[in-house]
């Protein structure tokens, strides 16, 4: 669900992507949850929200961050991610 127009946003690299199919191969993500989701913005074509996820590795370690995703229904009508910066991280 990754935008192909990032309108002068930094796209995600190769390396994010090999890392991803590393961490999937070798069972290294346990879990990701979504807490406190909380509309921001809202327009036909646009959607902001804010919450909180929380990655969990298989081998226990927590790491929780504030995020602000950003999505937009495109030209296709699929509504795709146009940015998810980290807003806060929070206590492990």
């Amino acid at each position: 669900m990754i935008s192909r127009d990032f309108k002068g946003f930094e796209v995600l690299d190769y390396a994010w992507a090999r890392q991803s199919e590393h961490e999937s191969a070798h069972n290294i993500l346990g879990s990701v949850a979504y807490a406190r989701v909380r509309v921001r913005a809202l327009t036909p074509q646009r959607i902001m929200f804010e919450m909180v996820e929380t990655v969990v590795a298989s081998d226990g370690e927590r790491s929780s961050q504030t995020i602000e995703v950003r999505i937009e229904n495109e030209a296709d009508a699929a509504w795709r991610v146009i940015q998810e910066p980290i807003m806060e991280r929070q206590g492990g």
